[in-house]
């Protein structure tokens, strides 16, 4: 195959969608705004990096400004890698960090072009490609500023020029290929080792076997990779106190890595049976996202690995791809954090090998479909053949996709990709900086439970507007209840508030110092409702849907007796527990009540409707006890977010 070949007209439209879809998803449904608690981090790591250092120092009364993947012992950075928050810090120079990932999955549309061409033909390359501007999973995650794509970018990168370094053992393709295995190394480490081990077993058989002629580029492979290894030996040694010793090992402590007994999940511990569960729902989610096809995305590919007559020149090929996939497999089984998010986005980096694995199968398909003439007129094989295609991708746009982005029956953060994605937006702050004076410090408490498994998290609205030196007209702390005095005092000269509510809706108030503590002054009002800012209340029985004047009472009559800023989803839960305890069921109900209106976590709504549908039996109200039970016993609405809509939840 020529070098010089033109590339056809379909990739440059197939790359050109995939950059114009994942660019508008980004800046319209995700306000080109880090949502994810790993996403918020690597900006942070890249604002650090755009100030002209490493890390920062830790800041006054430091557990306030404490947010999950960030190391916060005397030095201030984040956990990861340097590489992809040094890719973000082109897109800070550029004021558009968020079109990083769509850039690079439109370039990748060219390289699995490349990569199908070089290690087949023209034809894999051109249906690979097709495939991977087709693949809701692959638009959907780089939408994102997650790291996963551009460790797919330069998994594909390293995979073209290794395959090229195969066939025209050049200094120029071994130094091409080991900058693109040594990119990814920086970006995500484990994909790295993971998915490289056949490929380099392979490269360096093949290296051997012919060594007088594949040295030079055996030696630019060699020498770029111990380039981009100094670099990661050295970054950890001047933040992490130790060339071989990870962030997440000064994050986590010791022990929280790969194998059995390691988590950092506060539910359970790593073991072979969340190993295997784990890489089963990885499998089912790949299934189900990389194309959105009804039954399975894996198709193609099982027709690959069925089809008898095939040409066989290439099963080694396709051998080595799915044998890197399972290394990929393999090692995940041991990591206690493969659980699926955003499809199963810790095999992500695996996308080229199944976009080939999968044009592969196309093609052999179609191959054989023509070779059935006896049976099918010319062509009608092939015509049949795309034309499911084509009414498998209008069923991933139309059904698979719309699901995913907005799943039934659920309000929760982390399963709606929507303008309240996993808990965090822009609209707080441009409500906040509408109404403050430069010079404020915003405690930002939500009165919903912290994230389960990330309790130093949830205030990511917040945490995402800070620089490393704290500098910003407006600063964010997190709410740590009495502590808050110490945080006060470490910034005298900074006019304190407390940002109290949800991700929609919330009080602005001042705070004081008083005789007992601090001491809450009049809430501030919203000076307008524009769009891309948030209700702000005066009043905190606002945050509840006031259905009946006896559940008024009784919420009036709780907000009087305690500070407002400490009623909230935990508290009213306990409240509940306690009234129910003491036989004070109509009590009970309203408290529980009240913290459904307010919660939105599946897991502790289970547990708030569980004693609701106790207390409601208690009082007698059978009919919404009997509500409560058919949810909670119905698999499909197993979040309940619309149990009884008469009452707010």
């Amino acid at each position: 195959m020529s070098s010089t070949e033109k590339i056809p007209p379909v990739v440059f439209l197939c790359a050109l969608f995939v950059f114009f879809f994942c660019s508008s998803f980004s800046y319209f449904i995700l306000d080109h705004t880090p949502r994810i608690n790993d996403e918020i981090a690597y900006n942070f790591q890249a604002k650090i990096f755009l100030s002209g250092r490493l890390y920062a120092p830790s800041p006054s009364s430091s557990g306030s400004f404490d947010f999950p993947h960030i190391v916060n012992n005397g030095r201030w950075y984040a956990q990861y890698p340097p590489g992809f928050p040094a890719l973000m810090l082109i897109g800070l120079l550029l004021k558009a960090p968020w079109l990083l990932n769509p850039i690079l999955a439109g370039l990748s549309i060219f390289l699995f072009y490349f990569l199908g061409r070089e290690m087949y033909s023209r034809k894999v390359g051109i249906i690979a490609s097709f495939l991977g501007s087709l693949s809701i999973w692959h638009l959907v995650l780089s939408s994102t500023m997650m790291s996963h794509t551009s460790s797919m970018f330069f998994m594909t990168l390293f995979l073209l020029f290794l395959v090229k370094s195969l066939h025209v053992p050049t200094l120029a393709n071994g130094t091409a290929a080991g900058a693109g295995l040594g990119m990814m190394l920086l970006v995500r480490p484990l994909d790295t080792v993971l998915l490289s081990i056949p490929f380099l077993i392979y490269y360096g058989i093949s290296s051997l076997r012919s060594f007088k002629k594949r040295s030079r580029n055996l030696l630019g492979f060699v020498l770029t990779m111990g380039i981009f290894l100094g670099i990661l030996f050295t970054y950890n040694t001047l933040t992490n106190g130790h060339p071989f010793k990870m962030g997440y090992m000064v994050y986590l402590g010791e022990g929280r890595g790969l194998g059995f007994g390691s988590s950092v999940l506060e539910i359970y511990e790593h073991s072979a049976f969340h190993g295997f569960q784990n890489i089963a729902n990885n499998l089912a989610s790949y299934s189900k996202f990389l194309f959105g096809w009804p039954l399975t995305s894996f198709l193609a590919v099982l027709a690959l690995f069925l089809i008898r007559k095939q040409d066989r020149t290439h099963t080694r090929k396709d051998l080595l791809l799915a044998s890197s996939f399972m290394c990929q497999v393999i090692g995940l089984f041991f990591y206690w954090g493969a659980f699926p998010f955003l499809g199963p986005r810790l095999f992500f980096s695996t996308l080229p090998l199944l976009l080939l694995l999968s044009a592969r199968g196309i093609f052999e398909l179609e191959r054989s479909l023509e070779a059935r003439q006896r049976f099918l007129k010319p062509k009608w094989g092939k015509t049949a053949l795309y034309s499911l295609i084509f009414v498998f991708t209008l069923y991933a746009f139309a059904i698979t996709l719309p699901r995913w982005v907005k799943a039934p029956g659920s309000e929760w953060f982390f399963e709606r990709i929507d303008h309240h994605f996993a808990g965090v937006n822009p609209d707080i702050h441009n409500s906040i900086k509408s109404v403050l004076p430069e010079g404020s410090l915003v405690i930002f408490k939500l009165i919903y439970h912290p994230l389960l498994n990330f309790p130093t998290g949830g205030w990511g609205s917040g945490f995402l507007q800070n620089g490393p030196d704290l500098e910003e007209g407006i600063i964010y702390a997190r709410d740590l209840g009495k502590e808050n005095a110490e945080l006060v005092e470490s910034y005298p000269d900074r006019k304190i508030f407390m940002y109290l509510g949800m991700i929609d809706k919330g009080m602005l108030f001042p705070l004081r110092a008083g005789e007992d503590g601090l001491e809450a002054g009049a809430a501030l009002p919203a000076k307008s409702k524009r769009p891309g800012h948030i209700a702000l209340l005066q009043d905190p029985i606002q945050f509840y849907s006031t259905y009946s004047p006896a559940f008024r009472k009784t919420l009036e009559g709780m907000l009087s007796e305690h500070p407002f800023w400490e009623v909230d989803a935990k508290f009213l839960f306990e409240k509940g527990k306690e009234a129910y305890n003491t036989r004070e069921y109509s009590d009970a109900v309203h408290y529980l009540e009240a913290a459904l209106q307010v919660e939105v976590q599946p897991f502790y709504r289970h547990q708030l409707l569980n004693l609701l549908a106790a207390c409601y039996l208690r009082s007698g109200d059978t009919d919404s006890a009997r509500k409560v039970q058919v949810c909670l016993q119905e698999k499909k609405k197993i979040h309940m977010y619309d149990v009884l809509p008469e009452r707010g939840f």
